[in-house]
């Protein structure tokens, strides 16, 4: 009797889930082919219910056959373990993201799911950010939406793992970095630029091993006094219309005048 009961128990639940997949196809949440992959994997799952006949050359306990089922069990918890976290995580990414967007053009874009607390833009090949929401609800919902439009270019979202919080500027000193710069950004413009704030000293653009630009530079002044006299000038700077994220470097440079020419 109680085997039956689990038997009916696990078919009532089997056709609820089925039903849930039919009304996510109907709402156009997911695709007909998405709908035939996740129907195939709940009915593979029901035939492994006890009442069942065991795959063959499996066996109830001992044995390979035993060992191989406990195995399958601890991976299935595994998955349901990161499944359960990815659950719980308020972060999208969204890739890959056209150039030129800001954190305010993609915290436009994706507010519509809801609250969102913070928002990183990544300048690699290719550009790609993190949208962190309040709320586990807001991240499923952008998830399930699966694609955006961000200026006129289609970019994917998936969950993403709970984002450390930022952590605080360094302190001052000599050095200030310009992040988030186009990638077509040169030195000489940089300097260029740089070169009207007192105690300008040099800049230096940050590359890869193969040489193409990060999109971020760090300058260094006279003292920290000039160094943060020009990061507050430098607020709000717009280069091909991205903003430049303008902060302290991490150390800063005992950089010479002399030094700088020996250097060169």
């Amino acid at each position: 009797f109680s085997c039956n009961s689990i038997i009916s128990k696990s078919m009532e639940s089997l056709q609820q889930s089925i039903d849930k997949l039919h009304k996510l196809q109907a709402s156009g949440i997911i695709t007909a082919s998405e709908f035939d992959v996740r129907r195939k994997t709940l009915l593979d799952r029901f035939v492994g219910q006890p009442g069942k006949s065991a795959p063959r050359g499996a066996k109830s306990g001992g044995g390979s056959g035993g060992h191989s089922t406990k195995s399958n069990w601890g991976n299935n918890a595994e998955q349901e373990q990161k499944t359960h976290q990815y659950r719980r995580s308020c972060t999208v990414k969204v890739q890959p993201l056209p150039v030129g967007v800001t954190k305010e053009i993609l915290m436009d874009a994706l507010q519509q799911f809801g609250t969102i607390e913070s928002v990183a833009v990544n300048n690699g090949e290719p550009m790609y950010g993190y949208v962190n929401f309040t709320a586990p609800t807001a991240a499923r919902a952008a998830k399930f939406a699966r694609t955006a439009t961000i200026l006129g270019t289609p970019v994917q979202i998936r969950l993403g793992k709970r984002r450390k919080p930022a952590t605080s500027e360094a302190d001052p000193t000599n050095g200030i970095g310009l992040f988030n710069l186009p990638f077509t950004t040169t030195e000489e413009e940089l300097s260029t630029m740089l070169s009207q704030y007192q105690g300008f000293q040099t800049v230096r653009l940050v590359n890869r091993k193969n040489g193409t630009f990060k999109g971020y530079a760090f300058a260094y002044f006279d003292d920290t006094a000039t160094a943060t006299f020009a990061k507050e000038l430098l607020s709000g700077l717009t280069l091909s219309g991205q903003s430049v994220d303008i902060k302290f470097a991490s150390q800063g440079s005992e950089v010479t005048s002399t030094a700088t020419s020996e250097g060169q």
